[in-house]
């Protein structure tokens, strides 16, 4: 349930909702639905100003109410860079659509402003088979093939693969395939958009088309900013979950010597009024639970718990930032520069209860009663903010850097500490999972691909997704009586027999939904069960 809070967000959107509306989309594609817009600030429903991370997906409840990167940056003469996210039509450091020297000018805008491109592997994968049937490429099942429906051609064919470099952008964008490698994204010779996820969405923002009003530090850096947030619909813990990947160039003049990227996380879990925050820094994660065992009007009884892993930088510092005090430009630069390098906004440091400095507050398990956590340290729980924060990196102009963070989500029957020792236990299971090709396990990419070469294969199998019992038919000659076995995707057989008869019904009510790959001698078949 929402709470009104925050007063200067609850006014904020009293004034801006009766005259705007932000243009976001929901990524909803699992268990998880997540509104995510170009302003600057994602995962929150601006035009409701409400929540906008519902896991479970339709059960009205939220554990995060908005989310926004923080960057900063020193260069060789140590003035110091901050670029932060905003909301929309609100004071904002970062802004839709690539670098440019045409910001103003009405085909930049018609092209950028708050842009949100959503694309899904099963889109795509019809458009592929759509288009090698119409180019002559594949004949054999192309009788059935229809074209992607309009939403999803308007969403390849508009996909933001280059910009017009007569106005300073860069001309390679968003990523693609290039069927012909010619260097140039063109849908009709069969190019077409590279996501992560069974559905993603695409985003390209810059620091340099305006003043940083949110901040309140002037400067921009000159970055541009990509980010892909994704999702996977499968049988297991990764359904409630989410990803974001985020590269950022240097599209600037100015080499940055010190370059830090982070995230801010403004977590509710149901009732934002009773949480409590914490990281792991050896895992490099943060995360957010219930400070009790019942969240008021909530989640209620066992509440979950709330992880955003950093995958490819480390930890580098935790903590709930502090408010930024009035002062110059540059005195604010300095509180933002020294918090984004794990201290206090006055530049002390955080002192560990054994009394040594840290850049990770409550980093103890909460399950241990002696350990640093909220609780020990006497912290009041209410509505918690966590920043999370990369190493010093070198950004040259023209270089970029990136990171991926997990959104990850946990509520496996225990009690609301026991939820984030779940969570920590589990995250070498998510690590390992983004290691793998998890596109595999979308169980609604389009199947007519491998249906269209099944009968070359030697057999076809039916219905498909299937849910107790699937049947393999058109068996040739040249397979029947060979064994057949059913791996999961680790290759583990989990069904052996053999090909006796034609029409071969396979019982799989035991097993577990996900897909499966059915090999009869060289011809393989994946097959999905739900």
């Amino acid at each position: 349930m929402y709470y009104m809070k925050k007063l200067h967000l609850t006014l904020c959107f009293i004034v801006f909702l009766t005259l705007y509306s932000n243009a976001q989309v929901i990524l909803d594609h699992n268990n998880v639905s997540a509104n995510i817009s170009s302003s600057g600030t994602f995962f929150n429903n601006f035009n409701a100003g409400l929540a906008g991370y519902e896991v479970p997906k339709g059960s009205g409840l939220s554990t995060i109410f908005g989310a926004q990167f923080m960057f900063g940056a020193q260069d060789v003469n140590g003035s110091i860079y901050i670029t932060s996210g905003g909301y929309p039509n609100y004071p904002s450091d970062i802004f839709s659509g690539p670098i440019s020297t045409a910001y103003s000018d009405s085909t930049y805008i018609n092209r950028w402003k708050d842009k949100v491109w959503k694309i899904c592997k099963g889109d795509i994968d019809q458009f592929r088979l759509w288009w090698l049937c119409n180019n002559g490429q594949l004949t054999s099942g192309c009788d059935t093939v229809t074209a992607p429906n309009l939403e999803a051609l308007n969403a390849i064919y508009d996909w933001p693969a280059h910009g017009d470099v007569s106005v300073g952008e860069s001309y390679w964008l968003a990523p693609f395939y290039d069927f012909n490698s010619d260097g140039h994204y063109n849908p009709d010779d069969g190019d077409y958009p590279l996501i992560k996820g069974c559905c993603a969405t695409y985003m390209i923002q810059n620091d340099a088309a305006g003043s940083h009003t949110y901040s309140n530090t002037q400067d921009s850096m000159g970055i541009e900013v990509h980010t892909m947030i994704y999702q996977y619909n499968t049988a297991d813990e990764i359904n409630d979950a989410t990803f974001i990947d985020v590269t950022v160039y240097n599209r600037g003049l100015v080499n940055y010597y010190m370059f830090k990227m982070g995230l801010l996380v403004d977590a509710d879990l149901g009732n934002y009024s009773d949480d409590y925050f914490g990281c792991d820094s050896s895992q490099n994660v943060m995360y957010f639970y219930n400070a009790d065992n019942f969240d008021e009007n909530g989640y209620e009884l066992n509440p979950p718990a709330l992880g955003i892993i950093s995958i490819e930088q480390p930890l580098a510092s935790f903590q709930k930032p502090a408010g930024i005090v009035n002062g110059t430009p540059s005195e604010r630069k300095q509180q933002y520069w020294n918090q984004f390098n794990g201290l206090k906004a006055d530049g002390t440091s955080y002192v560990h209860p054994n009394g040594y400095p840290t850049n990770y507050v409550f980093s103890g398990d909460p399950t241990v009663p002696t350990d640093w956590s909220a609780a020990v340290a006497g912290f009041p729980s209410g509505d918690c903010r966590g920043l999370m924060m990369s190493p010093s990196l070198y950004l040259a102009n023209g270089q970029s850097v990136s990171n991926t963070y997990a959104i990850v989500y946990e509520r496996s029957g225990g009690n609301h500490v026991e939820n984030v020792s779940a969570l920590l236990n589990r995250i070498p299971f998510y690590l390992n999972a983004v290691q793998t090709n998890l596109e595999d396990q979308c169980q609604d990419a389009f199947l007519g691909m491998v249906e269209a070469s099944a009968e070359e294969k030697g057999f076809v199998l039916f219905p498909n997704p299937a849910t107790t019992s699937f049947t393999i038919s058109s068996i040739t000659a040249s397979i029947l009586g060979k064994k057949a076995t059913l791996k999961d995707l680790s290759g583990k057989i989990v069904v052996e027999f053999p090909l006796i008869e034609n029409n071969q019904k396979i019982d799989v009510s035991q097993l577990r939904k996900g897909i499966y790959l059915l090999q009869v001698g060289e011809s393989i078949k994946k097959i999905i069960i739900e």
